[in-house]
C-alpha cells in the first residue's frame, strides 16, 4: 500500500499522518503539483491513496484506464469538478468541497469525532476562520515542522497540549504584529 500526499501544506501533511495512524506500514510519498509521477512504480495489485492530491486529468483518466486500485480523498474545488465533467467522480474515497483533506482523510478512515486539532487544520486550509483559535492553533504548530513520521501526530490526534498549542500561536503571531 502506497499514500501519496500533498507535502507542501500541514492539511496534506495531516492527512498523510492520519493514513499513517490507520495503516503503519504504508509506504508514505510526498507528492507537490510540480513533481513527475512515474506510472511504472504503481503495483496494480496494491491500494494507493490520494490525499490532498490529485494528479492531471490525463493521469487520474490513465488511473482509471489500468485498473489501479485507488482510495482518492481531496477538497478541491476544480479537481472536484474536473472528476465530474471527465467521469472519474466514481473513485472510491471522499471529496468535499469547503472541507480540509486533513478532516476528509479522518472521516473517511475513522468512525470516531474528528480532533479538535485536524478540525482546525482543516479549517485553516480552507479559510474558515471564524474559529479565533484556528489561526493561532496552526501558527502554534507550524513551527513543529511536522512530517508525516512525527511522533507528536499521536499527541495532536489525541487533543493533547490543545490549549499550549493555541497559545504558543497566540504569541507568536502578536510577536509577528
Amino acid at each position: 500500500m502506497k499514500c501519496f500526499y500533498h507535502r507542501a501544506d500541514l492539511d496534506g501533511i495531516c492527512a498523510g499522518a492520519i493514513v499513517r495512524k490507520k495503516y503503519p506500514t504504508c509506504v508514505m510519498v510526498g507528492y507537490d503539483y510540480d513533481d513527475p509521477f512515474i506510472f511504472e512504480k504503481l503495483n496494480p495489485k496494491e491500494m494507493h491513496i490520494f490525499v490532498d492530491m490529485s494528479l492531471p486529468l490525463d493521469d487520474m483518466k490513465r488511473l482509471i484506464e489500468e485498473d489501479i486500485k485507488v482510495v482518492w480523498i481531496d477538497h478541491h474545488h476544480s479537481k472536484i469538478v474536473e472528476s465530474m465533467e471527465h467521469g472519474y467522480d466514481k473513485m472510491r474515497g471522499l471529496r468535499r468541497i469547503g472541507i480540509g483533506a486533513c478532516v476528509l482523510t479522518w472521516e473517511y478512515f475513522f468512525s470516531t469525532p474528528v480532533p479538535q486539532s485536524v478540525r482546525m487544520l482543516g479549517e485553516y486550509d480552507v479559510w474558515n476562520h471564524t474559529n479565533p483559535d484556528t489561526l493561532n492553533f496552526h501558527c502554534g504548530i507550524d513551527v513543529l515542522d511536522l512530517t508525516v513520521y512525527s511522533r507528536l501526530w499521536a499527541r495532536l490526534f489525541e487533543d493533547a497540549n490543545l490549549s499550549y498549542n493555541i497559545s504558543t500561536g497566540k504569541k507568536l503571531l502578536s510577536y509577528i504584529q
